[in-house]
Formats: C-alpha cells, sequence, structure tokens
C-alpha cells in the first residue's frame, strides 16, 4: 500500500494480526490454517481491498527454512514471555475465601483474554521447543475449572444481596 494509505494499512495489519496471520515480508501475510482465507477475504471485504489482494494455499517447499519463515512472521518470543508471565503469577495462586476465588477467577480470565489475538495457534512441528504457551493453556483450564463453582456461586451471593 502506497504510503498515502498508512491508515488503512494500520487497519490491515491490525485485524490480519488479530486474526492470527503473520508477515514474513512487507505486503506478504501467511497462515498456517488453510481455512484463514475466509476470514481475510471478510476483513479484507471491510475494508474495500479485494480487488487488489491475491491469495492461495500452498505447502512449504525445499527451499528455505520453514522455521526461518515463521520467525520472520510471528514474534513467538515475546509471546513466549507474556505466556511465562501468565504462569509465574498464577502458578502458586491459591485463594482461600469466596471473595478471593471470584477476584481470581476474574484476573485469570481477564489475563487469559488476549492471548488468543497474540498467539497465531501454529502446529506444534512449528514451535519453538519447550513452547511455554502449552503449559500456560494447561494451567489456565485447571486453575479456571478449579475457580469456577466457588466464583460463580459468590457472583451469585453479591448480585441477589440487594434483592
Amino acid at each position: 500500500m502506497p504510503e498515502p494509505m498508512r491508515d488503512l494499512r494500520h487497519k490491515l495489519r491490525a485485524q490480519l494480526s488479530w486474526a492470527g496471520f503473520g508477515s514474513p515480508a512487507p505486503g506478504v501475510w501467511i497462515s498456517p490454517k488453510t481455512d484463514a482465507e475466509a476470514e481475510a477475504k471478510v476483513i479484507l471485504d471491510e475494508l474495500k481491498l479485494t480487488g487488489q489482494t491475491t491469495s492461495f494455499l500452498s505447502q512449504h517447499g525445499s527451499l528455505g527454512r520453514e522455521r526461518d519463515m515463521v520467525e520472520a512472521a510471528w514474534d513467538l518470543g515475546k509471546v513466549a514471555d507474556l505466556y511465562e508471565g501468565f504462569i509465574d503469577g498464577f502458578t502458586g495462586l491459591a485463594p482461600r475465601s469466596p471473595d478471593e476465588m471470584l477476584m481470581s477467577q476474574i484476573k485469570l480470565v481477564d489475563e487469559w483474554r488476549r492471548f488468543p489475538f497474540l498467539d497465531p495457534q501454529l502446529p506444534h512441528a512449528l514451535l519453538p521447543p519447550r513452547w511455554s504457551g502449552t503449559t500456560a493453556s494447561a494451567l489456565f483450564a485447571r486453575k479456571h475449572a478449579e475457580w469456577a463453582e466457588p466464583a460463580k456461586r459468590r457472583w451469585r451471593e453479591i448480585a441477589h444481596r440487594d434483592d
């Protein structure tokens, strides 16, 4: 996109990134998901850019390293750091009272909700060794399940206090 279209370029970049696309080179967007083309089309239609784009489905060939392309397209180190911060923040958290359970559940969900926009959900073979996203996901599921009922119960108590 030409320089005068900077705002449109920013919108496109933001929306494609949120959809899990990565950009290994200027003007090139990739996704490991073959069904992502439909989501890209919606974004391009909304921005009125469909007529200026081309899409294709392919697989990595024998030239170049697939891992190099992944590293150019996504900042997985940044995402890993955020996952590790999440793990550090919630691993030892053990709320005891109903109020602590509710607050911990709210904090857990609030912290977790950013990851679907940051993590491109690459296939395991394309992830760095010892990917912290796997550990973080398991931790989220475990804590969420553990705190869900007490948190809901406390929320209902608070909500019905004035009834």
